[in-house]
């Protein structure tokens, strides 16, 4: 499996069968009808620039996606009622889901031959949905024409085995520790700090410090800040360590010992309270900055402070990629999809995207457009990701995040010592790694 490596993150400083009945028959392109004999598979895979290709039939594609519905969502409204405009032939309808019920929908409805035609997911999905089959080899998809528009380390990332299953088109989906300045003067460096100024400002129903406490794609930041990782270096599943139980400690502290945090908070309560004012930190993310700008959030963007051992936590630096369903047969349905990703990979609709969740495009001309480099989120991104660790695409890695969710629950909820959760996170991910890729 290639990896992304630490260049290629420095270089971007500068995505139930009662389901796939649901979906019906969609991802068979069964809304179009058959190509003619002049259009083969090869010739529309390929789209070489010599074969003329065929015109556009009519057909409809569906299209899954887990993006904010309040700030990207109506973007993406506009991106396809332009692209429609633009190819009037093809219907594009999105289907807007939450980040798990989108990956068990998609698992659950391609694999029995249905779901919708494009994915645009988190990137940790990758290496399941390859493994699984629930995704389509691209490298013969597109020209090379397309391919030599987009950043060729992005594209690189999300190959196994040498062959790529996804086209990322942002990066930069990673948390940073976002605050009030109405209410900080001086931006923490060290954890200590931030838990001293938490302190003060935790009273009458407001808080230091919220974030997602019920995921741990927020707090597995902390667990690289202690110097862990879920993988050891043979890659293997590694939770069962002191690394982990020094985050788990931490998570427990937080909210027992130095009591700044709120009693629970899943994502929607941790958001409230930082844009009704009632919180001075948050761990957050691009996605959600033109939020708070709409609030009137005078915020500021920084690391996530160091813990305890000296280190800056590692928040994953992830992308944002489409997928697409390998039950597709029909030439005309191909075509569409091909079109659509070609589309939404250009240049402008790229820009568009960024300028709402603040995260790099990963076309070569919207990468170098002057409006990304002087973005000062965008450059307060790219300075939290020169600390972060790319996220892994290894098929186990939903077994992981599976693991040690319900166990740090447990955590905050005292019903699990923080001592005991790495080992019991272990096992779990062992045991749902076994069951879900049938090792």
């Amino acid at each position: 499996m290639t990896k992304r490596s630490k260049k290629a993150l420095s270089v971007v400083m500068a995505l139930s069968l009662s389901v796939a009945m649901a979906f019906g028959a969609v991802g068979c392109g069964g809304d179009s009808s058959t190509s003619s004999n002049t259009s083969t598979e090869a010739s529309a895979s390929t789209a070489s620039t010599e074969t003329k290709e065929p015109e556009l039939k009519p057909v409809t594609i569906n299209l899954s996606e887990q993006d904010d519905a309040k700030t990207v969502d109506p973007t993406w409204a506009e991106v396809v009622k332009e692209f429609m405009q633009k190819y009037p032939t093809v219907t594009v309808k999105t289907l807007h889901n939450e980040t798990e019920g989108q990956r068990t929908d998609w698992q659950n409805s391609v694999a029995a031959g249905a779901g919708p035609e494009i994915i645009s997911c988190p990137n940790d999905n990758v290496g399941l949905f390859a493994t699984a089959n629930t995704a389509m080899e691209l490298d013969n998809f597109f020209s090379k024409e397309f391919f030599a528009t987009l950043r060729q380390e992005d594209v690189d990332g999300f190959r196994m085995n040498g062959k790529l299953y996804a086209i990322p088109y942002k990066t930069g989906n990673a948390l940073a520790l976002i605050y009030n300045k109405k209410y900080v003067t001086k931006v923490p460096e060290t954890m200590d700090e931030l838990i001293e100024q938490s302190k003060a400002f935790t009273k009458d129903g407001n808080y230091g410090l919220v974030f997602n406490m019920a995921e741990p794609f927020f707090f597995i930041p902390l667990l690289g800040g202690f110097d862990g990782k879920v993988f050891d270096d043979k890659e293997a599943i590694s939770l069962n360590t002191e690394a982990m139980k020094k985050t788990a400690q931490f998570m427990y502290d937080l909210k027992y010992t130095h009591k700044i945090v709120p009693k629970e908070a899943n994502y929607d309560v941790a958001n409230g309270l930082f844009k009704d004012g009632k919180a001075a930190f948050i761990f957050n993310g691009p996605w959600v900055y033109s939020e708070y700008a709409e609030k009137k959030i005078d915020f500021g963007i920084a690391k996530i402070p160091k813990t305890s051992d000296g280190k800056y936590p590692q928040p994953y630096t992830g992308a944002k990629v489409f997928m697409v369903n390998p039950n597709i047969k029909d030439e005309n349905t191909k075509l569409a999809v091909k079109k659509f990703l070609e589309f939404v990979n250009s240049a402008p609709i790229q820009l568009k995207l960024a300028k709402v969740t603040a995260e790099f495009p990963t076309n070569l001309e919207a990468f170098k457009d002057p409006s990304i480099a002087s973005d000062e989120r965008m450059k307060a991104l790219g300075d939290q990701m020169s600390v972060g660790t790319p996220m892994p695409i290894r098929p186990e890695m939903r077994a992981v995040w599976d693991a040690m969710r319900p166990v740090f629950v447990e955590v905050m909820a005292g019903k699990t010592k923080p001592e005991d959760a790495p080992a019991k996170m272990q096992t779990q991910a062992e045991k749902l790694a076994s069951e879900q890729l049938g090792n």
